[in-house]
């Protein structure tokens, strides 16, 4: 034997005493099986995938092997049946099962294991049928499918939607056109669109809310049905022009059984029609344009002393129908005048911005004087397409109202002077300014009532004057071309004037042209 060598001879045995952990772990539902557990993690939370059975019974298993096989496993709640192999039917909700590993002697020698069971109900539809009062004969069962769009050619629809599962409460809102007077819970809802002739469809959205109450509190899913009634099939399909910016909008319209495309101006921009079509260049050849132009009202006077400022004046409004528009290049420029600004650290409210399309302008709105004081009593307001208010002193004369610059056509009135007191209000497109109050607006009527509903109502009245005693700022024009209303005395500021806008008509593109169907 070398030096050094060392013999042992004889038999040796160890047999150490395992821990308590598990040494295999998994869970499974319908062959669907978690990560295998870390059998050295001492706690380790694991979550069953949702699953919809195909039965009220719908059991899954938990497998759970101890690295001893000595050692012993309990589960809790107590198991259905015992052994490695623990089945349980699953309960909707979510329930906690807890696995104990227990080993005397070993270190440690007692190791738990979480698992959390989320079982969601199953809120899908069964399925959903529309029927309508005006023909009986008429049944669709529509696809269980979010966000699909039905076009249905009847103006009362009826919606009966059945949930898959037991238990379940349904809901449906609507958004969009129509009246849905029978909304709410239950299963069945009426959508009912008005009479309208004057467009192309109506758009709804119906959004159907399954909830269901379990253990472990409420779930929920929406499903989107999107409704289209097409109204009028012989609407116009695509545009001549386009407006930039996107922010303009454009539509079609439908007046006395003639259609018209709307560019509406809400920001400068272009209107701008393709040169390289025949077809557009033989139409603005002897095209007749509607538009309607309203200037930036002029925001309102300061308030000093005891008095308020005076209001601001109401922009210019231009209105012309069967007019020619010549684009140079195949595009015409529009311009949208912004407010004035009203009287904060100056005492007059400044003028509101001129609109314009192409070299066809109106006048803002003049700004409205502040308020008269000792130093200088009795302040003139600013001219404009309608004028500002003039602002007076607290204790003598009268001021003057700004003058209206308002020539070939366009709608504008003088602003109002005030007395002793009393800051006088702005003119409007339709009226003077007044002691206090602002000129009446011009509201379009007769042939002219179309541009409500692109512009409202109401467009350019004249800002008030601002109120005697100690008070708030004055507040902004409400609608396009309004002036500001003056700031209260001491020192409240002006109101701002409102933007203007710009709104073009002109006969629509025959449905021959072809094209997309005007969303």
């Amino acid at each position: 034997m070398p030096p050094g060598d060392v013999t042992i001879s004889g038999t040796f045995s160890q047999t150490p005493t395992k821990s308590a952990y598990l040494e295999f772990l998994n869970v499974s539902v319908n062959s669907t099986i978690t990560p295998a557990l870390i059998y050295s993690q001492k706690n380790y939370t694991a979550e069953i995938p949702h699953i919809f059975p195909t039965d009220q019974n719908q059991k899954f298993s938990i497998i759970a092997i101890p690295e001893d096989p000595q050692a012993e496993v309990s589960i809790a709640p107590t198991s259905e049946a015992g052994g490695e192999n623990w089945e349980y039917t699953l309960t909707e909700g979510i329930t906690e099962y807890t696995i104990t590993v227990s080993q005397p002697n070993a270190n440690p020698n007692t190791n738990t294991y979480n698992f959390t069971v989320s079982y969601e109900p199953d809120l899908t539809l069964k399925s959903i049928e529309l029927t309508s009062s005006e023909n009986e004969g008429w049944i669709q069962n529509v696809l269980v499918q979010d966000g699909q769009t039905i076009t249905v050619p009847y103006g009362i629809i009826t919606i009966a939607a059945s949930p898959s599962g037991e238990n379940v409460m349904l809901e449906a809102r609507k958004t969009g056109s129509g009246d849905f007077p029978t909304g709410g819970p239950g299963t069945e809802w009426t959508l009912t669109y008005p009479d309208n002739q004057n467009i192309y469809a109506f758009y709804s959205d119906v959004k159907i809310t399954s909830t269901k109450s379990t253990n472990n509190g409420s779930y929920t899913k929406d499903f989107i049905l999107k409704f289209r009634k097409i109204v009028d099939p012989n609407w116009p399909t695509s545009y001549w022009a386009t407006s930039i910016p996107k922010d303009n909008g454009v539509s079609i319209i439908k007046k006395d059984d003639k259609y018209y495309e709307v560019h509406t101006f809400i920001k400068s921009g272009t209107l701008s029609f393709p040169t390289d079509d025949p077809v557009t260049t033989d139409y603005l050849a002897t095209a007749k344009f509607d538009y309607l132009i309203v200037a930036g009202g002029g925001g309102a006077g300061k308030g000093t002393w005891y008095v308020g400022g005076g209001g601001g004046g109401a922009g210019g409004v231009l209105y012309k129908t069967v007019e020619t528009l010549t684009p140079a290049g195949g595009s015409v420029s529009v311009t949208v005048g912004t407010g004035g600004g009203g009287g904060i650290s100056q005492l007059d409210g400044t003028d509101g911005g001129p609109s314009a399309i192409g070299n066809i302008s109106v006048p803002g709105g003049g700004g409205g004087a502040g308020g008269g004081e000792n130093v200088n009593p009795n302040r003139p307001g600013r001219p404009g397409g309608s004028g500002g208010g003039g602002g007076v002193s607290y204790s003598t004369g009268s001021a003057v109202g700004g003058a209206s610059t308002a020539t070939d056509g366009v709608m504008g009135k003088v602003g109002g002077g005030g007395s002793a007191g009393k800051s006088g209000g702005g003119g409007g497109a339709a009226g003077d300014g007044g002691n206090g109050t602002g000129g009446a607006p011009w509201v379009p009527a007769g042939d002219a009532a179309w541009v409500i509903g692109v512009a409202g109502g109401e467009i350019s009245r004249g800002g008030n004057g601002g109120l005697y005693q100690t008070g708030p700022g004055g507040a902004a024009g409400q609608n396009y071309g309004d002036g500001g209303s003056g700031g209260s005395g001491w020192g409240g500021p002006g109101g701002a004037g409102h933007s203007g806008i710009v709104v073009i008509r002109f006969p629509a593109k025959p449905n021959d042209t072809g094209g997309e169907q005007p969303e």
